[in-house]
């Protein structure tokens, strides 16, 4: 297509000082826009290329930093390393000179407080005070309760000096830019002690235009003043939700809004305009086929479209060569066209080509050609270049990774071509369900919701989000959506999706609590902003309205649709948009097979629906003592034996079917390790070791008396009771073992409900799946399969990316495999496939005694099964009937290549408290250690019972382990460890626990030895 040059015009970002006419001139128009995704090459000389897919390009590392305006020349004022980590060479990053400081409040320096420390940048208020030892660690005990930081009449300031004489001497029409990426909460900032604006929007990059003097010498002052007020424009989580800490801090006072820290949350720099900047490079891959429903092959396809759009900026009327290039092949890929304007905003859009033979196409996790764990996807730079008309031009530049794919949001039978073909064309969706179709393969979505990994942003690693990612890739996840009340989420993470197949359902950050949208030019800026931060990433496929909220043309929440998903489809046509989560579609303004926005279409959400095709819920809520979140939630059901009456008839994308989007378990508290690290050992026990505080009622509830675990957001109480017999004072108990039992009946309690829930759900034509939640914001009675896992140091006890919970494991072993084998109660049992091939094999159902350990000769086989690929596809067959107090059932898969086990599920049918076999109360389990690598650590577990069942295994060493929450039959079990990072065996070795039901039981129901 062609590249005609469109004009943005947005409101201007003042300064008083700058009162020089070419200053005014140039910012009547300055935009507060943003760039995509990984800034690369020498931004004086033309953009290196890339002949090859570059999944991990030469000299690309995982940072948190967003990219940025390119000038001919910048200068980062960060000072903390995780932010400059994707930095160019040439950038002058000066990080040993950014010596930021925090000057406190009057009033503050003072009672042996200095009046200013050493602070991070970016970081966040409450990480530098902790740095500075004025206030404690946060998550430790109830010290996130401190009001130090909530005074409205404080105004706390971070100040640095800049130096600008790194800065070439260029003529007098250079603009410098002064560019924060995101500032937390309120505030003024100054330059040169004169004000230049302020700041209101946490997710809105802000610009202004600074005057350099002559010294070189500067000071650049950021105010943070409570009475700026933010339209609820921050982390909605921010000061408390049901899995992160309530903090003491008055609510906002324009939108009653929950708020706890503060801070410069992204970068800042410098940039230097002469002739242009690229502030944007937006590219767009459209699949040049019709909706395929086979799968795409690599190079026997029809190709990709790439519709660059390409913002600039110019403080002056300019004229020059844009040059936009594919890496993928030169020749084919490059577009150029020469581009004059009146300065301030333009946007230029130039398409490439990508032939199929010369590109290889992105799948998600488990989908295409079957890559090993871990491996990197293909990925290719789109490379841009202004070349400036000028006798000696100051050329800017910069690049993108993309990926190539074809997605589609399906919501009727795209399986029947006469379907497809009245399709073709038609606005709105349709009510016959809901799935994900890739490169024309209809696919079982499976995953979980992403919160924040922190409150605090200081805290943020870059290595730790991408690890959370590639554990979600290692529990057989393909989808994580971006929930709408945290953050759009470091730049590291999106780039580890790319990496590693992950889709990647995007919020808007809308949710309750005061965060809702307006119609302002600010929340304009900020949806524009973010979608072309965005753009480039090819795991982002869908664009979501908000969290929870139900889209009404006729109500106040029409907003969505009219304001926020216009803003979205006018920036991005080439993803499906969705008016919320959960939702149940559009009538009008998008494509019926794929949900892609159609220009100029208004967004309309159906009046009457006659079937919900997308659902939150249920969700089980911890209970069963006084807490923030907890007390009277009903008892926990425990799913044991599973309920299911399969159909096959009714399954599969050709059938009606529902998309969970939200569905979980809560109250579920993480590993010993985790939870003593906050805690003072007197506090070690669930109900901390001291009286119950007395709570009010409601989602946040008001506590008092004192008690750390009423803080813990949901207690576990309940849970437990499902699961496993307790004495009269088991939750009063406190102290080490104590504490860990009762994690460990916690944390299995969730795994188990949760796999009964899921192989329930399995049983029905649902075809996505996702959890809530994936990962935890510090260590609480969350949801999460993942622990806390900022791993910077500040909270010992903790693993980078999060520590698995025992159902994290669950879903690598069984819940979250492609085949799923299952028996409920009853004698009934299925087998599904959501795998994209066929499967042809053997169900092998064994009968295992408890106690003795003896298999059943009478073992259930079903052979000669062949079910078509999935999703969906199902086939149900019996299982025998016996007695879950006393046996349990495995399951095995096994392909007719080889009589290879794909799967193995024990099932239990009967929860632990019911068990009357007089398993062992000690199992004699014992850890040593065969073989270490740098990458893996070979761990053999005996034990000296027949069975030892659901053994957990926890160390303190970073990392995972290859099994876990298993059950040992015959004495030993050899488990491989896999290090993050480099290997430490001596710690491994040193903090190994091993755990099992046994070791727990009440002693009523077992055996000594």
């Amino acid at each position: 297509m062609g590249g005609g040059v469109k004009t943005y015009t947005y409101a201007m970002v003042a300064s008083k000082a700058l009162l020089l006419f070419l200053y005014i001139l140039a910012f009547l128009q300055v935009a507060v826009v943003s760039s995509a995704n990984v800034s690369t090459g020498d931004i004086k000389t033309t953009t290196k290329k890339q002949n090859q897919a570059s999944s991990s390009s030469s000299g690309f590392q995982y940072s948190l930093s967003d990219p940025p305006i390119r000038g001919y020349e910048m200068l980062y004022l960060d000072n903390n390393v995780e932010y400059m980590k994707k930095i160019d060479d040439d950038a002058h990053r000066q990080e040993a000179k950014n010596e930021w400081k925090l000057v406190l409040p009057d009033g503050r320096g003072e009672g042996g407080h200095p009046k200013s420390i050493s602070a991070k940048v970016p970081g966040d208020l409450i990480s530098d005070l902790v740095a500075a030892d004025i206030l404690p660690d946060p998550y430790y005990e109830n010290n996130f309760e401190s009001t130090f930081t909530c005074d409205d009449d404080d105004v706390w300031t971070y100040q640095v000096q800049v130096d600008t004489s790194s800065f070439e001497d260029v003529d007098n029409g250079t603009v410098t830019l002064l560019v924060l990426d995101g500032i937390k909460m309120g505030a003024r900032i100054l330059w040169n002690n004169e004000e230049i604006g302020t700041t209101t929007d946490q997710f809105l990059r802000y610009q202004f235009p600074v005057i350099l003097p002559s010294t070189n010498k500067n000071t650049l002052q950021v105010q943070f003043d409570s009475t700026i007020l933010t339209d609820g424009r921050f982390m909605p989580c921010s000061g408390g939700w049901d899995w992160a800490p309530f903090s003491k801090c008055p609510t906002t006072s324009d939108t009653h809004s929950n708020q706890y820290s503060k801070g410069i949350t992204k970068s800042v720099y410098l940039t230097r305009v002469s002739s242009a900047a690229i502030t944007a490079i937006v590219p767009q891959t459209f699949y040049r086929g019709s909706h395929p429903t086979v799968a795409l092959q690599d190079g026997m396809h029809k190709g990709f479209e790439v519709q660059v759009k390409v913002h600039l900026w110019s403080p002056l009327p300019t004229k020059g060569r844009l040059q936009v290039q594919g890496s993928w092949n030169h020749a084919a890929s490059t577009a150029e066209e020469v581009v004059e304007w009146k300065g301030g905003d333009t946007v230029v859009t130039l398409s490439i080509d990508a032939n199929a033979g010369d590109i290889r196409l992105w799948w998600p996790n488990g989908l295409g050609t079957k890559p090993q764990e871990l491996d990197k996807r293909p990925l290719y730079n789109v490379n841009v270049q202004f070349v400036p008309d000028h006798p000696n031009p100051l050329v800017v530049s910069d690049s993108r990774r993309v990926g190539f794919r074809h997605f589609a949001l399906v919501t009727g039978n795209d399986s029947d071509p006469t379907y497809v073909q009245n399709a073709t064309g038609q606005e709105g969706t349709d009510f016959g369900g809901m799935f994900f179709r890739i490169n024309g393969v209809a696919m079982y979505s499976r995953g979980a919701n992403m919160i924040p990994m922190d409150e605090l942003e200081g805290r943020f690693q870059a290595q730790a989000h991408v690890q959370l990612v590639q554990s979600a890739v290692l529990a057989n996840m393909n989808t994580l959506r971006v929930w709408g009340g945290g953050m759009f989420l470091p730049s590291a993470w999106y780039d580890a999706c790319d990496d590693y197949g992950i889709l990647v359902i995007q919020d808007q950050m809308y949710a309750q609590g005061g965060h809702s949208p307006k119609e302002t030019k600010t929340q304009e800026l900020e949806i524009r902003h973010n979608v072309r931060l965005l753009s480039n990433h090819p795991s982002i496929v869908i664009w979501d309205g908000c969290n929870e909220c139900t889209v009404d043309m006729e109500k106040g929440s029409s907003i969505y649709a009219t304001f926020v998903m216009r803003l979205v489809a006018e920036e991005d046509g080439s993803r499906s948009v969705w008016p919320s989560c959960p939702a149940n579609g559009w009538s009008s303004g998008v494509e019926k097979l794929t949900c892609r926005p159609i220009p100029d279409s208004p967004l309309v959400t159906p009046k009457q629906v006659p079937r919900k095709i997308e659902t939150h819920g249920p969700y089980l809520h911890g209970g069963g003592f006084p807490a923030v979140n907890g007390n009277d939630h009903e008892p926990v059901d425990p799913k044991l034996p599973i309920v299911i009456e399969p159909n096959p008839d009714d399954m599969g994308i050709a059938r009606p079917s529902v998309f969970a989007s939200e569905f979980g378990a809560g109250g579920v508290m993480s590993s010993f390790e985790s939870m003593s690290a906050t805690l003072d050992p007197s506090h070690w026990g669930l109900h901390g070791g001291s009286s119950p505080d007395n709570c009010t009622i409601g989602f946040n509830r008001q506590c008092t008396g004192g008690n750390v675990m009423a803080q813990r957001n949901y207690p576990c109480d309940s849970i437990i009771k499902a699961y496993f017999q307790t004495e009269a004072d088991y939750f009063e108990q406190a102290g080490t073992l104590s504490f860990q039992r009762q994690l460990y009946h916690c944390m299995v309690g969730q795994a188990m409900q949760m796999k009964s829930t899921l192989e329930e759900r399995r049983s029905k034509n649902e075809l996505g799946h996702l959890v809530w939640q994936l990962n935890e914001i510090w260590p609480t009675g969350g949801w999460g399969s993942l622990e806390y896992g900022n791993g910077d140091g500040s909270i010992k006890g903790q693993v980078l990316g999060g520590r698995w919970k025992p159902l994290h494991y669950f879903y690598r072993q069984s819940t979250f495999a492609d085949i799923l084998a299952t028996c409920g109660g009853t004698g009934v049992g299925y087998i599904r496939n959501d795998a994209p091939y066929d499967f042809r094999g053997n169900v092998v159902i064994h009968v295992i005694d408890m106690e003795s350990g003896e298999v059943s000769p009478e073992r259930v086989v079903h052979s000669n099964i062949h079910l078509p690929a999935g999703p969906g596809s199902l086939q149900v067959f019996e299982c025998p009937i016996v007695d879950g107090r006393t046996h349990f059932l495995s399951t095995d898969i096994l392909m007719y290549q080889r009589n290879l086990i794909i799967h193995n599920n024990p099932i239990f049918l009967r929860p632990p408290k019911d068990f009357t076999s007089k398993i062992w109360c000690d199992s004699g389990l014992k850890a040593s250690i065969l073989s270490a690598s740098m990458n893996i650590i070979s761990i053999e577990i005996t034990a000296t019972v027949p069975v030892a069942l659901l053994v957990v295994l926890t160390t303190q060493a970073p990392g995972r382990f290859s099994d876990n929450a298993f059950t040992i039959m015959g004495g030993s079990k050899i488990v491989n460890f896999h290090p993050i990072g480099e290997a430490n065996v001596e710690l491994l070795q040193d903090s190994l626990r091993i755990e099992d039901l046994a070791m727990y039981q009440h002693h009523n129901q077992c055996r000594k030895l």
